[in-house]
C-alpha cells in the first residue's frame, strides 16, 4: 500500500471509520509501524474520537468479532480471519505499552514538538513557556504601546487616524477594544509571512515618509486638476448667467462640474460620459436656456468636459488606489508597533506563542531540508494522515508537504481527509482551496487516488435528499451569480462546481435510515412587523410538539450564527417559560449565554467585592455591589434608592472584617467572601462558584495573586469563562454553528436563516494585498478596506477574489447547519421582498422559490408566508425509552473557614521531613526572607511575605520577627542593614563563558562594592571561600568599584572576609 489517498468525506459519510479501517490496514501489515505512522487532526476532542476508533475496532478485530474492516483485510492481504485476529492482539497490546509512541494528535500538538527541538536556533530559552493564551499577551502589548504613545509622535498621529476613521463611520469606540479588535490581523498569515519586512520598512522612517508623501501627491494632483477644469467650467456657466438646474437632467454636465468643487471625485455616470461631444444630451428638449447651453458647449466647456473624463479614465483608478491605502495607513503602522512590542515581550519572558508555531516552523522548514527537520524532534515517520484538511492554513499545508513529498518518494502511504463543504473556518486562517485547486496539482498523478465516500450515515433519507437538491441547485445559483458579476470569464464558477462536484450523497439501505422531515417557513416581513417574532411563537410551538411524539429536549438542537442570536431565542423561550409556568412542557436549555461566570449573581457579588476592597471611594461599583446583593437576597429589583446607604445594606459580618479582608491570599478571601455574604445558600448558584474557584486556583498559579492584577485579568477574561456541562444532560442546546461543527443531533431548528453573504460585521474587514505597480509596491503589503470601491482600484482582484470566498464560506455555512440533523430540520428565515443574493434568506428564496410545485417536496400558503416541506412530520416520534446517564448533584456547597485548619502551601517543607530536610527547609526559609530584607525596615514586610506564600505559620511570625532583628545586630553585619547602602540580591551575573553565577547580596556605597553569601548550616568549609573569591573577581572585572567579599555563618554567628 502506497501512494496519497485523498477521500472527499461529505457530512455524515464516515470519515472517521475510514480513517481507522486505512491505519488498521497498515499496521496489520507490521506491528511496529505504528511508531512511524503521524496521524494529525485540529482539535483534541477528534484526536480522542480517532485514537477511541482505532482502538475499538482493532479490539473488535482482536475479539474475533465480523466487522467490514475485518472482511476488507483479508480481501486486500489474503489473510485468514485467525491470523488477523492474533495480528490485532499483538498490535492492541504494543500500542498499549507503549501508548507515547501512538502518534495521534493535534497539529498545534506536533509542531509544538518539532519547535522545541529548535529553541537554540530561534532564539528561544530552553526553559521557555508555551503560551496559549495569544489575547493576553496582545492585551500587554497594547498596555506597552499605549504608555509609550506620548514618546512617539509618528505613533500619535497614527492613533488620530484611528479615531478619526471611527468617527466617520458613526460608530461607538472604545479606544483598547478596538486595538485589540485590530490586534487580531497579527494572526492573518498574509501579514505574518511579511512582518519582518514591514517591520524594517516602517522603521526606515525616511523611506516610510517619502511612501506616504508620494500617496499625498497623487491624490492632491488628481484632485487638483479636476478642481481647475471645474472652476474653469463653472466660470463660463456664470458668465452666460447659467445654473446647474438648467442643464438637462438632475445630475447633468453643471451638476457634475459642482460636485467636483464639492469635494465629490466620483467616476462621471454614463450620462456625463456620453455628453461629450453630444451637445443634444446637454440640455432639456423645450428648454429656454437652449442657446445659452449651446453657447458655453461652444466657448469651451465641452472641451473641459473631454479633458475631465479622460483624467478619470487615466488617472481614477490610480487615484483611489492611493486613496484607499492612504486612510488605511495608520492601521500598518499601529499593527506593525503591536507586532514588534508583542516580540519584545515574548522575548524578554521567555514565552512562545503558540499561535506563532506555523510561521516559526516554516522559517526553519524554508533553510533546511525537511525530513532532518522532524528526525531531529525523535521521530522518524513514513506514513501520515491529515484529517479535516479543508481547516488547513497556507502555512500548516507548507510545513506538511515536504513530508508528504519524502513519504511518497519512498513508495510509503500518505492520506488526506476532508471536505470544501464544511470550510467554515478561514478566519483562523484555513484554506478550502489546498484542498479543492492546490491538493490535485501538487503531487504525481500516477500516486494519487480520489475515493469519495459516498454515504451518509447520519442523516434519514428525506433530509439527505432535501440537503442534495438544495446544495446543487445552490450551486448553480451560486454559479450564475459569479458568472454575470464578474469580470473573469469562468473562473469562478469552475472553482464552484470543483467544490460541490461532490454534493450528492446517498443513503444506506437500512430501516432506521428511512423517513425524516424537512420543513422550511418563510416569514412575511411585513412593513413595521418583527418577523422574528413570528418566528419565536412557531419554534416554541415546535418544541412542544416533539416533547408530543417523544423527543427529548436534550435531542434537539438550536444553531444560530452568531452569540447574539443565541441569547435573543433564549430569552424568547424562557419568557414563554415563565409567563406559562402550568403548561406542562419543559423549557431548559443550554447555552454558551446562559453558562458564562458573568451571568452569576454570586460571582458578581465577589468581583464587587474585590474591587470595593481595592477602590472603597468607587460609588458606582459599590452601587452595583448593593444593588446585586439586593437581588440575590430578595428578588427582582426594578430599581432601589441608594443614596446615602453607602454599605450599609450589606452584611454586618463583612463590614467588620474589612480590614483583615485585605491581608488574606486570593483563595482564601474569596472563600471567606462567600461565607460573609452567605452565597453558598443557593443551588442554583454552586456551579458557578465552585467554576469560580478553580479559576481563582488556577490563575494563583501562574500570575500575581494579588486583588489587583486578578480584578484586570477578570476584565479582559471574565466575559469569556463559562460553566462545562455534561453532554447527557436533558436540555436543548443553543450553540453557534460554528461550535455544531462535528456533531449531530436528531433534531436541529436554526430559527434565523438569514445572515450575511458578504461581510456585514460591526468590525472593519481588512484586505492584504501585495501591490505591483509603483509606488505602491515600495511596501511589501498594503492594508486596505473591504469594500466595493475597491473595484475601481489596483486591488479590484483581490476584492472579487475575497467577495467571493466569503460567499461560498456561507454557502458553507448553510451545509454545515443543514447537515447536522438526523432525523428532524427545521429552518425559519424572513421572506425576501425582492429577487438579490446577499443572504441565506436569498439563497433559500432562489432555490425553493423556483421549485414549488417539484416532488417531494410540498409547499404549503400559510398566512404568515410559504412553507415547504419534504416528509411528513406527523410520522416523526420516539418510542424507545431514554437512558438517563447516572449523575452526582452538589446541591450546597459547603463552605468552611479552614484557615485554622487549611493551608494552601505552594512552597514549604515536605510532609515527611527528616531533621536534614528541616535544616534544609529552615535554610531556604532564611534565604529567602534575607533576599526581601534591604534594611531593618523590611523585616514585617519580608516576614508577611513568607507568610502569605505558606512558608510560615501565623504563630510563628512573631518567634521568626525577633530572630531576625537578633541576627541583624551582630556588630559585624548591622551597618549591613542601616538603609544607606544600595542592595542587590539575587541577581544573575552572566560571564564572557556564558554561564550565569547568583551572589545572595551586593552592596553598593560611593565607590565601595561588598558582595555576601549566607550560609546557614554549621560547617566551614573552602568551597565557601572559593565560591565568594569568583564574585569578587568577577565584579572587579565589571570595574564597579573596591570590592570585598564575605561569607556570613549566620546560625555561628560568624563574618569571614574573604
Amino acid at each position: 500500500m502506497s501512494g496519497l489517498t485523498i477521500y472527499k468525506a461529505s457530512a455524515g459519510s464516515g470519515k472517521t471509520f475510514a480513517l481507522a479501517k486505512d491505519y488498521i490496514s497498515l499496521v496489520i501489515q507490521d506491528p511496529e509501524i505504528f511508531r512511524h505512522i503521524l496521524a494529525v487532526t485540529f482539535t483534541n476532542k477528534a484526536t480522542d474520537e480517532m485514537k477511541s476508533r482505532i482502538l475499538e475496532e482493532l479490539y473488535r478485530l482482536a475479539s474475533g468479532v465480523d466487522s467490514s474492516i475485518r472482511t476488507e483485510i483479508i480481501e486486500q492481504q489474503k489473510l485468514e480471519s485467525g491470523e488477523v485476529s492474533a495480528r490485532a492482539r499483538i498490535i492492541l497490546e504494543t500500542i498499549l505499552h507503549n501508548y507515547a509512541r501512538f502518534h495521534i494528535e493535534t497539529i498545534d500538538r506536533f509542531f509544538q514538538r518539532a519547535i522545541r527541538s529548535f529553541t537554540r536556533e530561534i532564539g528561544l530559552a530552553a526553559g521557555y513557556e508555551l503560551e496559549l493564551d495569544a489575547p493576553r499577551i496582545l492585551s500587554e502589548a497594547v498596555d506597552m504601546m499605549l504608555d509609550g504613545l506620548d514618546q512617539d509622535p509618528e505613533l500619535q498621529q497614527w492613533f488620530v487616524d484611528f479615531a478619526r476613521d471611527k468617527v466617520l463611520e458613526g460608530k461607538h469606540w472604545n479606544l483598547k477594544n478596538d486595538l485589540l479588535v485590530l490586534g487580531a490581523e497579527l494572526n492573518n498569515e498574509r501579514f505574518q509571512e511579511n512582518s519582518t519586512d514591514l517591520v524594517a520598512q516602517l522603521s526606515d522612517k525616511d523611506g516610510f515618509n517619502r511612501f506616504r508623501s508620494a500617496l499625498n501627491t497623487i491624490r492632491r494632483g488628481f484632485e487638483k486638476g479636476l478642481d481647475c477644469i471645474a472652476r474653469d467650467a463653472l466660470k463660463i456657466m456664470e458668465e452666460e448667467q447659467l445654473d446647474v438646474s438648467d442643464f438637462k437632467g438632475a445630475y447633468g454636465v453643471g451638476w457634475f462640474f459642482s460636485r467636483i468643487l464639492r469635494g465629490d471625485y466620483r467616476v462621471p455616470s454614463n450620462t456625463i460620459k456620453n455628453a461629450v461631444d453630444t451637445p443634444e444630451n446637454w440640455y432639456a428638449k423645450g428648454s429656454e436656456a437652449r442657446d445659452s447651453i449651446l453657447t458655453v458647449y461652444e466657448r469651451g466647456m465641452n472641451d473641459l468636459l473631454k479633458q475631465a473624463v479622460n483624467q478619470y479614465e487615466r488617472d481614477f483608478r490610480r487615484y483611489k488606489t492611493a486613496d484607499a491605502v492612504g486612510r488605511f495607513l495608520y492601521t500598518l503602522g499601529i499593527l506593525t508597533d503591536i507586532s514588534a512590542r508583542m516580540q519584545d515581550y515574548t522575548r524578554s519572558q521567555g514565552i512562545f506563542l503558540l499561535s506563532d508555531s506555523a510561521r516559526f516552523l516554516y522559517g526553519i522548514i524554508a533553510e533546511n531540508e525537511a525530513p532532518f527537520i522532524y528526525e531531529k524532534v525523535g521521530n522518524y515517520f513514513l506514513h501520515f494522515m491529515i484529517d479535516e484538511f479543508q481547516d488547513t492554513s497556507g502555512l500548516q499545508w507548507k510545513n506538511f508537504k515536504p513530508l508528504i513529498d519524502n513519504s511518497l518518494a519512498y513508495n510509503h502511504r500518505c492520506l488526506i481527509v476532508g471536505d470544501v463543504k464544511q470550510s467554515i473556518y478561514r478566519w483562523r486562517n484555513s484554506d478550502w482551496e489546498i484542498l479543492s485547486e492546490v491538493i490535485p496539482r501538487a503531487f504525481n498523478p500516477a500516486q494519487t487516488e480520489e475515493k469519495e465516500l459516498q454515504h451518509n450515515w447520519r442523516s434519514r433519507r428525506n433530509i439527505v435528499a432535501f440537503n442534495n437538491d438544495f446544495f446543487t441547485a445552490s450551486r448553480e445559483v451560486l454559479k450564475d451569480f459569479f458568472g454575470t458579476e464578474s469580470e473573469y470569464g469562468d473562473r469562478y464558477p469552475q472553482k464552484i462546481d470543483r467544490a460541490y462536484a461532490d454534493v450528492i450523497q446517498l443513503v444506506p439501505d437500512l430501516p432506521d435510515k428511512e423517513g425524516g422531515c424537512v420543513r422550511t417557513s418563510m416569514i412575511r416581513n411585513e412593513k413595521g412587523g418583527d418577523w422574528k417574532s413570528t418566528v419565536h411563537e412557531k419554534v416554541i410551538g415546535l418544541v412542544e410538539q416533539l416533547q408530543d411524539r417523544g423527543f427529548g429536549l436534550s435531542d434537539i438542537a438550536i444553531l444560530v450564527r452568531t452569540k447574539k442570536e443565541g441569547k435573543e431565542i433564549s430569552d424568547a423561550i424562557l419568557r414563554h417559560k415563565s409567563l406559562h409556568p402550568g403548561s406542562g412542557y419543559r423549557y431548559d436549555m443550554i447555552s454558551n449565554e446562559s453558562l458564562f461566570l458573568i451571568t452569576s449573581l454570586s460571582v458578581r457579588i465577589i468581583t464587587g467585592v474585590l474591587k470595593y476592597l481595592t477602590r472603597p471611594g468607587d460609588l458606582i461599583n459599590l452601587a452595583q455591589l448593593v444593588y446585586e446583593y439586593r437581588r440575590y437576597t430578595e428578588g427582582h429589583l426594578a430599581e432601589f434608592d441608594f443614596s446615602g446607604t453607602g454599605t450599609a445594606e450589606l452584611p454586618r459580618a463583612f463590614k467588620d472584617n474589612i480590614d483583615t479582608l485585605r491581608y488574606l491570599t486570593l483563595t482564601a478571601l474569596i472563600e471567606r467572601i462567600i461565607r460573609l455574604f452567605s452565597l453558598h445558600d443557593r443551588e442554583e448558584e454552586t456551579p458557578y462558584l465552585i467554576a469560580f474557584q478553580d479559576i481563582i486556583l488556577d490563575y494563583s498559579r501562574n500570575h500575581p495573586a494579588d486583588i489587583n492584577s486578578f480584578l484586570s485579568w477578570w476584565d479582559v477574561h471574565g466575559e469569556e469563562l463559562a460553566l462545562t456541562v455534561s453532554e447527557d444532560q436533558d436540555a436543548i442546546r443553543v450553540m453557534t454553528i460554528h461550535k455544531a461543527k462535528g456533531l449531530q443531533f436528531p433534531v436541529v431548528i436554526i430559527p434565523y436563516c438569514h445572515w450575511s453573504f458578504d461581510h456585514r460585521g460591526l468590525n472593519t474587514q481588512i484586505l492584504w494585498c501585495k501591490p505591483e505597480e509603483s509606488p505602491f509596491n515600495q511596501l511589501s503589503l498594503l492594508p486596505v478596506k473591504y469594500s466595493s470601491s475597491l473595484r475601481d482600484t489596483y486591488f479590484e482582484q483581490e476584492y472579487h477574489a475575497e467577495r467571493f470566498r466569503v460567499y461560498v464560506d456561507h454557502l458553507n455555512l448553510m451545509y454545515v447547519a443543514f447537515t447536522r440533523a438526523m432525523e428532524g430540520l427545521f429552518i425559519f428565515a424572513p421572506l425576501p421582498a425582492r429577487e438579490k443574493l446577499t443572504d441565506a434568506a436569498d439563497m433559500l428564496h432562489n432555490v425553493l422559490g423556483s421549485h414549488t410545485d417539484d416532488p417531494p417536496a410540498g409547499v404549503q400558503m400559510e398566512d404568515t408566508g410559504p412553507t415547504w416541506t419534504w416528509g411528513d412530520f406527523d410520522t416523526m416520534g420516539r418510542t424507545r425509552e431514554r437512558e438517563e446517564a447516572a449523575q452526582l448533584l452538589i446541591r450546597k456547597l459547603c463552605s468552611h473557614e479552614f484557615s485554622s485548619k487549611l493551608r494552601l502551601q505552594y512552597r514549604g517543607t515536605s510532609f515527611f521531613d527528616t531533621r536534614a530536610e528541616q535544616r534544609i527547609h529552615q535554610g531556604n526559609l532564611m534565604h529567602e526572607l534575607f533576599s526581601r530584607i534591604r534594611s531593618s525596615s523590611d523585616i514585617d514586610k519580608a516576614i508577611e511575605a513568607v507568610r502569605k506564600a505558606g512558608m510560615i505559620e501565623t504563630a510563628d511570625a512573631e518567634k521568626l520577627r525577633g530572630e531576625i532583628i537578633g541576627l541583624i545586630q551582630n556588630n559585624d553585619v548591622r551597618d549591613w542593614f542601616d538603609g544607606s547602602w544600595r542592595v542587590i540580591a539575587e541577581q544573575d551575573i552572566l560571564t564572557p563563558g556564558g554561564a550565569l553565577k547568583r551572589p545572595d547580596r551586593v552592596m553598593l556605597k560611593d565607590d565601595q562594592v561588598i558582595v555576601v553569601d549566607y550560609k546557614f548550616g554549621k560547617e566551614q568549609s573552602a568551597g565557601h571561600r572559593t565560591q565568594v573569591r569568583k564574585y569578587v573577581d568577577m565584579l572587579k572585572q565589571m570595574n564597579v568599584g573596591k570590592v570585598k567579599g564575605f561569607i556570613w555563618y549566620v546560625n555561628l554567628g560568624e563574618v569571614m572576609e574573604v
